[in-house]
């Protein structure tokens, strides 16, 4: 574990001093309603690194409803569920991006009391993954309060909801 840890930093050190973070390539955020979703919004596939210099990567197209889930957003990761939104979107949102693990390949293991029917899982793999965020500043928030709002996340875009959704700015 020491080992594997040692590289991972070693890595992270690598990508942040010799490349920065930020979007590397694809990640574009468009507005993509349908009569179902008329809030939707699309994030390309693409590749990004983290403030963090973690590897942020996005396989395949991801699209979702604003409406629906407002939060957060975990399209890879079967052991976490999205959240769903409390409250219609509107105002000014950011939709950010960052390094998630998802727990995979559960296996059982020895249980450890004396019943017999007891069959513990633990998870024995650990999959590269993202989480997308909506992320809404506080209503009179200054520039620093939006820094440290969007601190550990690449933001990829700013979308501005009225009567309706409109990309501000692609952040790359």
């Amino acid at each position: 574990i020491q080992e594997q840890e040692y590289f991972r930093k070693k890595l992270r050190r690598h990508n942040r001093f010799l490349h920065g973070w930020g979007v590397v390539c694809g990640l574009e955020v468009t507005a993509s309603p349908t009569q179902d979703k008329p809030w939707g919004v699309t994030i390309s596939q693409g590749f990004a690194l983290s403030p963090q210099g973690d590897e942020i990567y996005v396989r395949d197209p991801f699209t979702f409803d604003l409406a629906q889930f407002y939060q957060k957003a975990y399209p890879d990761c079967e052991s976490r569920l999205r959240i769903p939104s409390t409250a219609k979107p509107e105002g000014t949102l950011y939709v950010a991006i960052k390094y998630a693990e998802c727990m995979t390949r559960p296996v059982r293991v020895a249980p450890t009391l004396c019943g017999c029917d007891e069959t513990v899982c633990e998870y024995s793999r650990i999959r590269d993954s993202f989480e997308v965020e909506f992320l809404a500043p506080p209503e009179g928030a200054s520039n620093l309060d939006i820094q440290q709002l969007l601190k550990d996340r690449v933001v990829l875009a700013r979308v501005a909801i009225e009567d309706t959704m409109t990309i501000i700015d692609d952040k790359h």
